[in-house]
């Protein structure tokens, strides 16, 4: 069988045309990913799609069989237990999953791989992120991300209902958000908030890595995470105490860019005059 050839079951099958798929973009290795991938579509992850859209449930069951290939930890290097792909294995992946699979795992793998993404910046030094990422497919761990701010029409760098506050054993993080997907599902969240000592300067955001269930990996006797969530409609409301060395933000120890980005006005977007509009 050529490996430009995708199968579904015994037959040959491309989907929506050779137009939408750009296998060529693919190395041998990932192309094997693939038609692994799609066999557990069509066995799998489609026929637990119809039970999470009647029983409106987290698509755990297919989390689970994707970490059985090993795809939670997709471009986590290999020397943490991941496969050391990259972001095109990514991106085939989420649209494999979402074309052949499940479109409802496929957001929340995206918003994983975004946690993941986030996780690998700050992991080097920092042994709890590391023993997350290498325990992501030997115990399923589903990872989110949790950044806007409902007042702000989901603006990343301006969370205004949300913050975190220095105690006597770590800081006191609480988390307003408008959107997170796997929300109340997720075992472990990359939370964006200003920083503990905040003085109104929106450049000045900390990030933090907290685990859902309470337990904090490789921590010393008498520390631990505690988390309360609850979730209404579409807000999504947080509070953590946890230890120093799950965080990262403009003044730790090693910063994290959180810098404002600037946003172009409405004139200067504008196309200019006898031109024609860059938009349909």
């Amino acid at each position: 069988m050529s490996d430009d050839v995708k199968m579904w079951g015994d037959e040959e099958f491309w989907g929506i045309g050779y137009e939408y798929d750009p296998m060529f973009f693919l190395t041998d290795g990932q192309r094997r990913i693939q038609r692994e991938l799609m066999d557990l579509c069509r066995t799998t992850l489609s026929v637990n799609a119809i039970e999470s859209d009647k029983e409106f449930v987290f698509p755990r069951k297919n989390f689970e069989a994707l970490a059985s290939m090993g795809l939670l930890g997709l471009f986590v290097p290999r020397e943490l237990g991941g496969m050391g792909e990259n972001h095109v294995a990514m991106a085939m992946v989420c649209e494999t999953v979402a074309r052949y699979g499940c479109p409802s795992t496929a957001m929340c793998l995206t918003m994983h791989y975004g946690a993941c993404s986030a996780a690998l910046f700050r992991h080097r030094g920092n042994d709890a992120v590391r023993d997350i990422l290498r325990r992501l497919d030997k115990d399923v761990l589903v990872g989110t991300l949790s950044y806007s701010d409902p007042e702000t029409g989901s603006h990343f760098w301006y969370p205004v209902s949300s913050g975190a506050e220095a105690t006597a054993d770590g800081w006191k993080v609480t988390k307003k958000a408008s959107w997170t997907t796997s929300g109340g599902f997720a075992d472990w969240y990359i939370v964006q908030t200003t920083s503990p000592d905040f003085g109104g300067d929106y450049s000045d955001l900390s990030v933090w890595l907290i685990m859902a269930d309470g337990s904090r990996p490789t921590s010393p006797a008498g520390t631990a995470w505690v988390c309360a969530a609850t979730s209404r409609a579409h807000c999504w409301s947080m509070t953590w105490r946890s230890p120093a060395t799950a965080w990262w933000g403009r003044k730790a120890t090693a910063p994290f860019p959180t810098t404002r980005p600037s946003i172009p006005s409405s004139s200067s977007i504008r196309p200019a005059p006898g031109t024609a509009s860059p938009w349909p």
